[in-house]
């Protein structure tokens, strides 16, 4: 269902140790565990002309539900990193390599279910308020797609969601490491 799992965070400028260091995390906002084989994350970009898929990332494990709210405690979270060294002091729950980085001046992110994506097949721009969740899903008045709604290229500051149940673009705040902060930039 929408918002079972949602985007939490968007390093899409990678880091300031590279700017192939990228990572996309996932939250759980269930009480279940959630399993994520069959799922894809799939990002569009503008070519100037028409949208264009940049990454189809098949998902595979399984999010357990959050277990406390002790800061150090990452349960519920599910990190996807371009490459391993992407943060330093958190080990990805998976890689999906960095052959294609998300665009810094902005694409659309879908999160997929196995339905979305083998039975209703509707994992596609025209249906995002269909599938399990979206990032920077609404677009500029000619059409294209917005620049990202927070993080900075500049200081490699990611692009973090206040609140799981919106996609507004007032909802994402960027997060440059302050507290609390988790992992470490591979810096």
């Amino acid at each position: 269902p929408f918002k079972t799992v949602v985007i939490s965070e968007v390093a899409w400028a990678g880091t300031n140790s590279s700017s192939y260091d990228e990572w996309i995390e996932l939250y759980n906002t269930t009480r279940q565990p959630v399993n994520l084989d069959g799922w894809h994350l799939v990002s569009f970009r503008w070519d100037g002309s028409k949208f264009v898929m940049n990454l189809n990332i098949a998902l595979t494990g399984i999010i357990p539900p959050r277990t406390s709210e002790n800061q150090g405690d990452t349960s519920g979270y599910f990190l996807l990193e371009s490459r391993e060294s992407a943060v330093s002091n958190i080990t990805a729950d998976q890689i999906y390599g960095s052959s294609n980085t998300l665009y810094n001046t902005g694409e659309i992110l879908l999160l997929c279910s196995k339905y979305n994506v083998d039975i209703a097949q509707n994992c596609t721009l025209n249906t995002k308020n269909q599938l399990v969740d979206y990032v920077n899903g609404s677009l500029t008045n000619d059409g294209k797609a917005r620049p990202w709604p927070a993080g900075s290229s500049s200081t490699y500051g990611s692009m973090e969601r206040r609140d799981v149940r919106s996609d507004e673009p007032t909802t994402y705040l960027t997060h440059t490491g302050a507290s609390p902060q988790f992992g470490k930039d591979a810096n």
